[in-house]
């Protein structure tokens, strides 16, 4: 009876959490990347990898979005609900991951903490139906890392280094930092084999690189041209002892406190097991899978100081489910029985939270995007233009209102816009403050409106005006 509800769990709480992500897809509630990445599916394939080559990503996202949008588009009419649903199938296709090689090949309780964690854990559920392409560089760099995993285990099987090969391609076209990631896990394998003074995994493990790079070849025009533009001018914020913190504690975070120290408890036990084990072959599993996080952390960091800032925190979304599998594995693996059962429940405990800390929010930006959609639809049509100190804002509504003239205010054109207002006599102007500085920009011009709500679109809350010049 008690294996029967044992096995019963092992399904249906994994499941209850893939569901509770799959209920949200059906909002509109979108941010600025988000439209660019519905904006950039609108144009052919060929279209679309010339704008992308223009941007700082690799095209492979965007071809699976469009496609897959594409195919869809007869049955599901709003493309933002077949978007959302795309981010969610590498949780899928991990859940099934779990359920079938993982509980085959490294335990039943490995299987259901790594499925549990792959849906559950924060920032992973929120990111599942992100309109981006982080669960997807996500999948391929722990499919990677699965197979440089049974390379250890099966030292000269040729398939896992076509897998590596493979997958490693197909991250690095993905996310530049789910190629760094790949890099990472490359370095690994050469480390495992110099330690081991193996040779031919050694010659092996160069071949399955070089590989990668062929792979690869076509677009490293592209990639160097895209660098020297990051290298001139990008929006990262600079490296700073409060980034590098945020960059380490980003898979726990969480707007609950308790929460948020659970996570990193549960991380904290996860390494006291490897070290009272660190002379066992099993350790290897869980110091790799802390590697490739800790490693592309440690990679972005550096080039950011090398080149300049380039890297923040929800690339490291791309590693997420090596370090879980790691945790989960070390979890397993512990020698004492109450403690494992103790993080197991603990971890059964923080998915109820994670869940309605996650439902809340998504609520929140739900009803807040229905909102300010209502007001522009009736009032859209009659403004000569949207002014708004938001860009996130801006571009987020853009796609809702293609043929609306939205203008971003900053110092820079303040004087502009403004010159733009008084010059044009008789016309009705949407104003949306993001922070209370619109005033400061345009000065008085507020003064002049009729304030007529407080809307949100995703996370920027934009206090609204209509001025009737």
């Amino acid at each position: 009876m008690v294996k029967t509800v044992k096995n019963m769990m092992f399904y249906i709480l994994p499941i209850i959490l893939l569901l509770v992500s799959f209920s949200t897809i059906f909002s509109n509630d979108i941010w600025g990347d988000e439209n660019y990445s519905l904006q950039l599916i609108k144009l052919s394939y060929i279209e679309g990898i010339n704008r992308t080559s223009c941007d700082v990503h690799p095209p492979l996202y965007y071809i699976i979005l469009k496609s897959l949008v594409d195919t869809f588009s007869v049955i599901v009419p709003n493309p933002i609900w077949t978007a959302k649903f795309v981010s969610l199938i590498p949780h899928i296709i991990l859940l099934v991951l779990g359920f079938t090689i993982i509980k085959n090949k490294y335990g039943f309780m490995t299987a259901f903490l790594f499925n549990m964690f792959s849906i559950g854990m924060p920032q992973l559920m929120g990111y599942s139906t992100e309109i981006r392409m982080y669960s997807w560089g996500m999948l391929f760099v722990t499919l990677g890392f699965l197979s440089s995993l049974e390379i250890y285990k099966a030292e000269n099987e040729k398939k896992y280094y076509i897998l590596l090969t493979l997958f490693s391609a197909l991250a690095s076209y993905c996310h530049y930092f789910a190629c760094a990631a790949s890099i990472i896990i490359y370095i690994e394998v050469f480390i495992y084999f110099f330690i081991k003074r193996d040779i031919k995994g050694f010659k092996r493990t160069f071949i399955s690189g070089l590989g990668v790079a062929i792979f690869y070849l076509p677009w490293i025009f592209v990639f160097i041209r895209q660098l020297s533009m990051v290298s001139a001018d990008y929006w990262i914020e600079p490296i700073t002892p409060y980034t590098i913190m945020k960059n380490f504690i980003f898979l726990f975070d969480s707007t609950n406190k308790i929460v948020r120290t659970c996570c990193f408890m549960l991380f904290v036990i996860a390494i006291i097991g490897i070290l009272l084990e660190i002379k066992g072959r099993k350790n290897i599993v869980s110091i790799c899978g802390f590697g490739v996080w800790f490693g592309t952390i440690f990679l972005g960091i550096s080039l950011s100081l090398m080149i300049r800032p380039i890297f923040v925190s929800r690339y490291i979304m791309v590693t997420a489910m090596c370090f879980w599998f790691a945790v989960a594995f070390s979890i397993n693996n512990l020698n004492v029985d109450w403690l494992k059962k103790s993080c197991i429940v603990a971890t059964v405990m923080l998915s109820i939270f994670i869940t309605k800390e996650f439902l809340d929010l998504e609520e929140y930006y739900q009803n807040g995007t229905n909102k300010i959609l209502a007001f522009l639809d009736e009032n859209i049509d009659s403004a000569r233009y949207v002014i708004t100190n938001s860009s996130p804002g801006k571009d987020a509504l853009y796609y809702f209102y293609t043929d609306a003239k939205f203008i971003v205010v900053d110092e820079e054109n303040s004087e502009d816009v403004l010159a733009t207002i008084n010059e044009a006599p008789d016309n009705t102007y949407i104003l949306m403050d993001k922070d209370g500085t619109l005033n400061t920009l345009l000065p008085g011009i507020l003064d002049e409106a009729e304030h007529v709500g407080n809307y949100n679109i995703h996370w920027d809350p934009l206090n609204t005006y209509i001025l009737n010049n």
